[in-house]
């Protein structure tokens, strides 16, 4: 047996031992904290990006079905009035899941949070200099917004939408995109030419990736899994891979001339590339990295949106055009365009596919404009409900996005925007105010779209005069001024009916005798799914009958007869499932 007599070199050893010991129970623990960190960015896939390629051979494209040129142009669906001073908006981006858009209201140096369910104006987040680029990150609760004015990118929470935390030093932050794969988030800084990257757990700026020029917008494609960057001043594309957070290939961008703005379609391979310098838009192949053709937009272009459902691509431009776009294969055919001042940046719907244009100075005052594109059947209608409540729009003028006709002989009616003290949805409301006798003359206001088969359409409406007729009425699957449905009610008769208007001809089918008093707000109601019809007054069933003679979609409007003088409120369109 040998015995052992510690020593004081013995001692010393124990003594490093002890702490090595020590430093393990601290440091293993840390180690295992940031592993799954460090397993997810090491499992990420690696940017694909070849001299002459950003697909990977193994890429299928889903398959789409054919389809034809839709009818070209956009309809004014509302107008309405934004919050804060007349001056510039910048980029938006669409969250879908909170159905919101943040707009960032520029040179206010505020976002704006906008509901589109709701169609109104959640709340501004303020303290955002100049504030840029934005993007939601729905799975972080985040909105990433460049404030280029104070150098930094704020960080809001969507379920407060507050500012948590800020990242700074950012010469002029821009462009925003979020890497899914590699959890981080990448900005542009454009005067600082490069792309900021920040972890998107933490919050933390992890680097900065010189382009060697000022950086345009950025975007992440999750099919080659790199991070795009417009190097606008050398008028090249960046790929840069999102999880070693370096530049792995350049494409020069023959013929452009600043580029700065661009969009994907990921599914085709197609990239969308604007250059503000001579005003073009190019379609780029992102098997090949080659340029398919170029088309003209207005003068300096800037944001783009794509609805990649309804195969639209929107340019807005600097110069007062919005330009809309259909993709047909891998060729854009132009369907339309909206000419208003300084239309500098839109935005999508992917679900309802209608489009937001904020306008920084329209008569004094920033204003939203919601389109929607032409349509070309009922498969192509509204699947959200519509309202019209004309709040938004200015007493004494007709109302935007409606067209008048007459069913008849006699004048056409006059439509004027009203305010009334009592209005459903106060202040405006929509009056009828011609007073023309001619006793068969139907003047009709009607919306421009979207257009609808299956339908409930209600409206407020208060009889105020009128000595041949009092009536206010709502139409729908309306074809022409000469063909459609309507149901009426009246406060000189006292009756509520339903008919058919066909060929120019009016024909009673249903009449039901109810109180209908003048000088008061009232709800008209018809329900039609197929061919059976349900009108409702003040809530209260009247009338159930079937007619089949009007199937396809049609718009809805407002109707009145002779020398009625009306208001309409809250004319409301909800599709129905047949």
């Amino acid at each position: 047996m040998v015995s052992y007599t510690a020593s004081r070199h013995d001692d010393a050893e124990g003594a490093v031992m002890r702490v090595v010991l020590l430093t393990a129970r601290l440091i293993v623990p840390l180690m295992a904290s940031a592993l799954p960190v460090a397993i997810a960015h090491a499992s990420a896939p690696a940017c694909y990006a070849t001299p002459t390629s950003l697909t990977p051979a193994s890429y299928h494209p889903p398959t789409r079905p054919t389809e034809t040129l839709p009818k070209p142009g956009l309809t004014l669906l509302r107008e309405m009035p934004l919050p804060g001073p007349a001056n510039r908006f910048d980029y938006q981006s669409f969250d879908p899941a909170t159905r919101r858009i943040y707009m960032n209201h520029m040179n206010a140096g505020r976002t704006v949070v906008f509901d589109v369910d709701s169609n109104r104006v959640v709340t501004e987040i303020n303290d955002l200099p100049r504030a840029t680029g934005v993007w939601a990150v729905p799975s972080h609760h985040q909105v990433y917004v460049s404030a280029a004015g104070a150098h930094e990118v704020a960080i809001v929470d969507d379920r407060t939408l507050k500012v948590m935390s800020r990242v700074g030093d950012i010469r002029f932050p821009d462009g925003i995109a979020y890497a899914s794969d590699a959890d981080k988030v990448f900005v542009s800084d454009e005067s600082g030419a490069a792309d900021v990257v920040i972890d998107a757990k933490t919050g933390a700026k992890r680097s900065t990736i010189e382009l060697g020029g000022e950086a345009g917008n950025t975007h992440y494609d999750s099919v080659s899994h790199c991070i795009l960057v417009a190097v606008q001043t050398k008028n090249q594309m960046v790929a840069i891979d999102p999880v070693s957070e370096k530049i792995v290939q350049r494409y020069d961008l023959a013929g452009s001339a600043h580029p700065h703005g661009f969009t994907l379609d990921e599914d085709a391979r197609l990239l969308f590339m604007t250059s503000e310098g001579n005003a073009t838009l190019r379609v780029i192949d992102l098997r090949t990295m080659r340029v398919l053709e170029q088309h003209k937009t207005g003068e300096t272009p800037d944001v783009l949106a794509w609805d990649p459902e309804w195969r639209r691509l929107y340019v807005a431009s600097e110069g007062g055009v919005l330009s809309a776009f259909w993709l047909d294969g891998s060729s854009l055919k132009p369907v339309g365009e909206v000419r208003a001042p300084h239309a500098h940046t839109v935005s999508v719907d992917p679900r309802t596919h209608r489009v937001y244009l904020p306008l920084e100075n329209i008569d004094g005052r920033p204003l939203l404009r919601i389109y929607e594109p032409a349509t070309t059947g009922p498969d192509r209608g509204a699947r959200q409900p519509v309202t019209w409540n004309f709040d938004s729009m200015r007493p004494g003028e007709t109302p935007v996005g409606f067209t008048f006709a007459r069913t008849g002989s006699g004048r056409m009616g006059r439509w004027v925007v009203h305010t009334d003290g009592d209005a459903p949805s106060a202040p405006n409301v929509l009056a009828q105010e011609d007073s023309d006798r001619t006793d068969y003359r139907f003047p009709v206001a009607v919306a421009d779209g979207p257009t609808f088969a299956d339908v409930s359409l209600s409206v407020r409406c208060k009889p105020v005069g009128g000595r041949v007729d009092r009536a206010c009425g709502v139409i729908w699957r309306y074809q022409d001024e000469n063909n459609y449905y309507l149901t009426r009610a009246n406060a000189l008769e006292n009756n509520v009916c339903w008919y058919y208007v066909q060929n120019g001809r009016r024909v009673e089918v249903k009449r039901v005798n109810v109180s209908v008093a003048s000088d008061v707000w009232h709800s008209l109601r018809a329900d039609m799914r197929g061919d059976h019809v349900e009108v409702y007054f003040d809530d209260k069933k009247l009338i159930d009958v079937r007619d089949s003679r009007f199937t396809a979609a049609g718009k809805v409007g407002v109707w009145t007869k002779a020398d009625s003088r009306t208001l309409f409120d809250n004319l409301t369109a909800t599709p129905l499932t047949p």
